[in-house]
């Protein structure tokens, strides 16, 4: 199942920015919401979700990296 491509919003809504005031140690998290529109442009997402092969909705591509051995 290829991810949907993630377009939130440039703003910070309400509720983004209390939690934002509450982030202590995960500041990585608040820089990668913050810069998303410059590291996720169309491009790299149609690239990233092609590393996904097609699938239905709850059936995951059975490929080798997930065989046992």
């Amino acid at each position: 199942m290829r991810p949907e491509p993630w377009n939130p919003p440039l703003e910070l809504s309400k509720k983004e920015q209390k939690i934002v005031k509450l982030i202590k140690r995960a500041k990585l998290f608040v820089l990668l919401r913050e810069i998303h529109h410059l590291l996720f442009d169309e491009s790299f997402q149609q690239e990233r979700s092609k590393m996904y092969a097609e699938a239905e909705k709850g059936h995951p591509h059975k490929g080798r990296l997930f065989t046992k051995r």
